[in-house]
């Protein structure tokens, strides 16, 4: 349940601005590993629409992949 109020909070925020705190952030880099593991969180990310947006275009720097890649050779950020 808290779960959801995080993702339906984050999505709104999302619709009035790109990223987090209006520009990249540390707010965005804190909060992307935790929504990178939405399929923990069976909430389903794609019924975010803006959230799913952000996610999409965090998941795709270079150097988030290069996080990603850090401990296992193949692993990248899941999709939506």
């Amino acid at each position: 349940k808290i779960s959801k109020s995080i993702y339906k909070d984050l999505d709104e925020r999302l619709s009035k601005s790109k990223f987090l705190a209006g520009d990249y952030s540390i707010a965005d880099i804190a909060t992307f590993p935790w929504i990178a593991r939405h399929e923990w969180h069976d909430i389903g990310l794609i019924n975010y629409k803006n959230l799913t947006r952000w996610y999409n275009e965090i998941s795709e720097r270079e150097a988030v992949k290069k996080g990603f890649k850090f401990m296992n050779t193949d692993e990248v950020p899941p999709k939506p």
